[in-house]
């Protein structure tokens, strides 16, 4: 993502050519609640794709050392100060914020606008982008920020010259089988997604491809692959990008465990097996929990074994439930050995 300015995306959204806007958000906005906080910045800078974009920005916004009193002054009540009951930690944090803001000093020597405002850049990204941009298919497309046991078991990356790829290729439409719907990406389901045109436009999906994917919405089971199995050779070996790919994944995930939560606030499950305090659950617990849902293991049988120790926050014993095959009878020995072996490692 190549952007002039911060302003320059919001620009863009204004006009109607949202995509670089919403790549931003892509990258950052975890929880798709429309904000980017410092948390998800860190979390998204931990990704060398996504460290590489953000780095590539370039910010017009005013200095830190650009000193205007009112910006302070205007948090005299919260602080608690006024002058009948003055703060004076606060007052002397006020002039010590004056005294180091040099900016009004200067820059009429040095040449920099008096209003303090100036592009802000990272020096060693822009470089970077001088030398190499990561393309929608880059590796690091198949990192995710979370999830990614799930990412990896939802399909592989296993493509072949004749474009009929492994067995388990992802990035062309599949049909799981069983009850599942038309598939496309790691797990992005047709058969259960509200609005698929909208997610589909969104990361790029053209004609004739894309009307063929809206037509498998609300399709499952055999009826889905009877679609799939009429559908042209065309639409068989069409490929999607790793990066269509990957932010197809991010909001189906997101969709996965907000159906944990709902189903484990239910006033029955948590009189059976107490509340469940996400925030403070072990990050393993979660991971596996969300796959469970994500394959349809997370059912009542499934929660009599498991749910008091996600609510415990007990990942002795929520191994131990999850290592056990005879709780697992239905779930594939692939599927079982590789949540085993993400709690060992």
């Amino acid at each position: 993502m190549n952007i002039a300015s911060l302003q320059d995306v919001l620009a863009a959204s204004l006009r109607g050519e949202p995509a670089a806007l919403s790549r931003l958000f892509d990258i950052i906005d975890r929880n798709r609640d429309g904000k980017m906080t410092a948390e998800e910045l860190q979390a998204a800078i931990t990704l060398p794709a996504h460290a590489q974009s953000i780095s590539q920005l370039i910010i017009y916004k005013e200095s830190e050392w650009y000193h205007q009193p009112q910006k302070w002054d205007a948090l005299d009540e919260l602080l608690g100060h006024s002058g009948s009951t003055p703060h004076l930690n606060w007052l002397a944090e006020k002039q010590r914020i004056k005294q180091i803001s040099w900016w009004s000093e200067v820059a009429e020597k040095v040449g920099l606008p008096s209003w303090g405002k100036v592009f802000h850049f990272q020096p060693v990204g822009l470089a970077g982008s001088f030398f190499a941009i990561v393309d929608d298919n880059d590796l690091s497309w198949l990192k995710v920020p979370y999830g990614q046991l799930t990412f990896d078991v939802e399909g592989n990356d296993i493509a072949d010259p004749s474009h009929t790829g492994h067995r388990y290729f992802s990035r062309k439409v599949h049909w799981p089988g069983g009850a599942s719907g038309i598939t496309i990406g790691r797990g992005y389901d047709l058969g259960q997604r509200p609005n698929p045109q909208a997610d589909l436009v969104h990361v790029g999906i053209t004609e004739p491809f894309l009307s063929w994917l809206v037509g498998a919405k609300g399709l499952k089971g055999q009826v889905a692959k009877n679609y799939l199995d009429g559908a042209s050779n065309e639409i068989k070996t069409t490929i999607i990008s790793r990066r269509q790919q990957y932010v197809l994944f991010l909001p189906i995930y997101d969709f996965m465990k907000n159906e944990v939560l709902r189903i484990s606030q239910k006033p029955d499950v948590i009189r059976l097996y107490g509340e469940v305090n996400w925030e403070a659950t072990d990050e393993k617990i979660k991971d596996i929990t969300i796959d469970l849902i994500y394959r349809g293991d997370y059912t009542s049988d499934s929660r009599r074994a498991l749910q008091s120790f996600i609510a415990e926050n007990d990942i002795v014993n929520f191994s131990k439930a999850v290592r056990t095959r005879e709780n697992w009878t239905t779930v594939p020995n692939d599927r079982f050995y590789k949540r085993s072996e993400y709690l060992e490692n």
